[in-house]
């Protein structure tokens, strides 16, 4: 009974990875106002690698797949986190594949 659970668990995961690269479906796995390091630290738990947090951040805001808020999160110790949105439009011609993208096959 434990390996199917496991087997289901790991097709689950797989399945998502691969989606990560063609659709949007991250952002339905965060709240609706999420912080870059949020959206960073989602990416790197289904990638399962770690990311360069410069490039992370740099790449993601070039697809245009983010609507800035003026909401600012000051959970967190040092300067408060710009909080931001998904971008409904952009995400209708999302294909987060190439260069321009964080792919889970990718260490930055």
């Amino acid at each position: 009974m434990q390996h199917d659970y496991r087997h289901v668990l790991a097709t689950a995961l797989s399945r998502i990875r691969a989606k990560i690269r063609y659709t949007s479906i991250v952002f339905d796995l965060l709240p609706r106002y999420f912080t870059l390091l949020h959206l960073q630290q989602a990416m790197e738990a289904l990638a399962g690698r770690p990311m360069h947090k410069q490039n992370f951040r740099r790449l993601v805001l070039q697809q245009g797949l983010l609507e800035e808020t003026e909401q600012m999160d000051f959970s967190g110790p040092g300067r408060p986190a710009r909080l931001y949105a998904a971008d409904n439009q952009g995400q209708d011609n999302c294909y987060l594949a190439g260069a321009k993208s964080p792919l889970p096959d990718l260490v930055w």
